[in-house]
């Protein structure tokens, strides 16, 4: 997946390990709030993108995708 932010002059790149695309939009929305490139409102629009649940075939929780807990770094670039 790639996001270009024209304002900022950069763009980004992501890679998910496993191949899967469940955890593109997760990637993703973390690393946008990570670097405070959008303003209040589509940080809201976002924000469910940042933890989706995993639901089972019954409707039941069994997990959620989510950015790694030792994520983000504690320096920005």
């Amino acid at each position: 997946m790639m996001a270009a932010i024209p304002t900022k002059g950069f763009g980004i790149a992501l890679k998910i390990d496993d191949g899967a695309a469940r955890a593109n939009g997760v990637a993703l929305a973390a690393v946008l709030s990570y670097l405070g490139v959008m303003e209040a409102e589509e940080a809201k629009a976002i924000a469910e993108y940042i933890n989706v649940p995993i639901k089972d075939f019954n409707g039941r929780l069994i997990g959620h995708v989510r950015a790694a807990l030792d994520w983000p770094p504690e320096s920005k670039p």
